[in-house]
């Protein structure tokens, strides 16, 4: 169950990493509660079917990715995603503490 308190309430979560096995498992379409939610940020879904990374919004305030399987990489590259300033050329995993 995802829950948020806030005395706020327009507050979002600013980055939401997911199982689909799990919210599927509470009965949840993983992918319109994701796409669909207001409340969320950017979200990357694990677990998901396969059939490779799948970019399901691609918004600048509002980015949803599906992924097979969650990994280093893949986390790194949907952080880039996001936000270009946190790992580029000059400033790049080693150095922010993620390799």
């Amino acid at each position: 169950m995802l829950t948020h308190y806030s005395p706020n309430l327009y507050d979002r979560f600013d980055l939401l990493i997911v199982n689909a096995d799990l919210i599927s498992a509470a009965g949840l379409n993983v992918v319109d509660f994701c796409v669909n939610n207001p409340r969320l940020r950017h979200v990357l879904i694990y677990g998901s079917p396969p059939g490779g990374a799948k970019t399901l919004s691609d918004q600048p305030h509002h980015q949803v990715r599906r992924i097979d399987t969650i990994s280093y990489e893949a986390l790194v590259d949907f952080l880039w995603l996001i936000d270009k300033n946190v790992i580029d050329n000059t400033i790049g995993p080693s150095s922010i503490g993620l390799a």
